[in-house]
């Protein structure tokens, strides 16, 4: 297993409020990252969402996902570690990382606890309450900071 496609973007700034702008970067930094992993959107078998649990960077990163696979974001497992550790500002990602290296090794994608209602948008988040095994050859991980950084990293099972 190896990580790599660790891409950022962002409009910089703060992103209250960065609707369409931020929808974008998301997209853009999860694409570059499969394009250092040399692979495709439609090998991503699991997603590591940011799910900052803030209304409106949820809503964003839901709409950079929706850009970024179209129909078949709701397809992907995707799921959100904070639910069990909480906000963890910059180490969000590196645990999510490891939870993702983890659904690669044991095929095991890690749920998002206390997930009962997905808010209108959210939908993506599908792996409530339980882990689902199934295998996993590449995970997209997100990590998006309030200050205005989004970073995307691709995490790929060698052949």
């Amino acid at each position: 297993i190896y990580a790599t496609g660790m891409e950022s973007g962002g409009p910089g700034g703060n992103f209250s409020g960065a609707g369409d702008d931020g929808a974008a970067s998301v997209a853009r930094a999860m694409s570059l990252a499969l394009k250092d992993a040399l692979a495709e959107s439609q090998e991503v078998d699991t997603l590591g969402a940011s799910a900052n649990s803030d209304p409106a960077l949820d809503r964003m990163e839901a709409q950079g996902i929706q850009k970024a696979f179209g129909e078949r974001c709701s397809s992907i497992p995707a799921s959100a570690i904070k639910s069990m550790i909480g906000e963890s500002l910059g180490a969000g990602g590196a645990f999510q990382a490891i939870a993702a290296l983890g659904a690669i090794g044991k095929g095991q994608i890690p749920p998002t606890l206390n997930f009962i209602t997905a808010s209108a948008g959210l939908e993506f988040l599908n792996v409530p309450g339980k882990a689902l095994t199934k295998p996993c050859r590449l995970a997209l991980v997100n990590s998006i900071d309030p200050g205005g950084s989004i970073v995307t990293l691709a995490v790929k099972k060698c052949s």
